[in-house]
């Protein structure tokens, strides 16, 4: 979705890249949640910023 809302992320790395590289470190099920949980995040109301995938 990234290459369609261009710059509309308030997190680095965008939400999408977080997903692939937690899903590609953790697996589905826990890179899956951590990745519910980081949109969760997701919203007007939230600054944002640097928000890395944890080891």
């Amino acid at each position: 979705m990234s290459p369609h809302f261009r710059g509309s992320c308030r997190f680095l790395p965008s939400c999408a890249d977080y997903a692939t590289e937690a899903i590609g470190r953790h697996g589905f099920l826990r890179g899956g949640w951590m990745t519910a949980l980081r949109l969760g995040r997701c919203h007007p109301f939230c600054a944002g910023g640097h928000d890395p995938v944890p080891w």
